[in-house]
């Protein structure tokens, strides 16, 4: 697959473009690493030049005029994100693109219809729902045998105090519990404005078709950067408490009554693929190679985030989100 990267900036460099190096090492002949696309064409050609790139552009109409490639990594910044991935499948390109898939759930659902209709894969980058550690904490509580009833995410982060939090980061924690707790019904949300600031913190609850619930926390301005999930059956309760932008392990535990009957330590391990592959970056684009040259399911894909995007919408507008019944005799039976 001849593969280019839309945005040379952190989450490139850092994250993406070192996963799809480490990709193309352990799969040799999968991956061509084709083009990078930046408006900084100085950033561009030293990404290119530091991955090994073959050719760099300051725009994609110059890039898909030369020679279209089969499928690009968008990371633009956060607010371009959904448009730039429908020019690019409206390119007949597929995409794996960085969340949020769009500002609004109108721009996730066109990336949806786009790639219906061009018979494209758009998967989207919650690198969360490829968390090893997030993984291990799921498979213990299944094991138990128990129903969830009850989900708790919480994200705390430094300093990120402006007011698109909900989808710049905040976003991931939605999905993660969504991505769990199955169709939701609805969502209800209060939000704390942080004086000074024109950010807030957000406290969401979601109903689950299933009867379980879940509370949602974001929270932008702490001291400290850490994710928490819990989740409670009746007689078992796991809790998996990860950092993001640090080396600190994974820390998981498993309660039955009050005793803590199970506990493991997750590291990050060295810089390389190890880290790669426990920050989700290479599992997620193990699973969107997976959809381009097995015809898999990509995960998740832009359909499957319509709803994480409506729930963020709506908790970044301070709004109740219920889930919409277009059959009558389902909905008479809810109310």
């Amino acid at each position: 697959m001849r593969m280019a990267v839309i945005g040379a900036g952190t989450m490139a460099r850092r994250n993406h473009v070192p996963a799809l190096v480490a990709y193309a090492d352990q799969y040799p002949g999968d991956v061509e690493l084709y083009a990078v696309v930046d408006p900084d064409l100085d950033k561009g050609r030293a990404l290119q030049r530091d991955f090994g790139f073959a050719v760099s552009f300051s725009d994609l109409d110059s890039m898909v005029a030369q020679e279209r490639p089969d499928a690009a990594l968008v990371l633009t910044p956060y607010w371009l994100n959904g448009q730039v991935s429908a020019t690019v499948l409206e390119a007949g390109i597929h995409i794996l693109t960085e969340k949020p898939p769009g500002m609004s759930a109108a721009q996730t659902r066109r990336l949806a219809a786009l790639a219906a209709a061009g018979r494209l894969v758009a998967q989207i980058g919650y690198n969360r729902r490829h968390w090893p550690a997030l993984q291990e904490g799921l498979a213990w509580m299944r094991a138990s045998g128990q129903d969830i009833q009850y989900l708790r995410g919480t994200k705390h982060r430094t300093n990120r105090i402006h007011e698109d939090y909900a989808f710049y980061t905040s976003s991931h924690v939605i999905d993660t519990l969504l991505s769990i707790g199955g169709a939701a019904t609805e969502c209800y949300t209060v939000r704390q404005p942080i004086a000074g600031t024109e950010a807030y913190n957000f406290f969401s609850t979601i109903h689950f078709a299933s009867g379980a619930v879940a509370h949602a926390t974001g929270l932008p301005h702490l001291s400290y950067n850490q994710e928490i999930y819990e989740f409670h059956g009746l007689d078992s309760t796991v809790v998996v408490d990860m950092h993001w932008g640090t080396d600190k392990p994974a820390c998981l535990r498993q309660y039955r009554g009050d005793e803590l009957v199970r506990e493991e330590i997750m590291s990050k391990g060295e810089e390389g693929s190890e880290q790669l592959r426990a920050n989700g970056f290479l599992g997620q684009l193990e699973c969107f190679f997976s959809a381009l040259l097995h015809g898999t399911e990509p995960y998740p894909s832009a359909e499957d985030c319509i709803a994480t995007s409506e729930l963020t919408e709506a908790i970044h507008h301070g709004r109740m989100w219920r889930a919409v019944r277009t059959n009558l005799v389902e909905a008479l039976r809810y109310e």
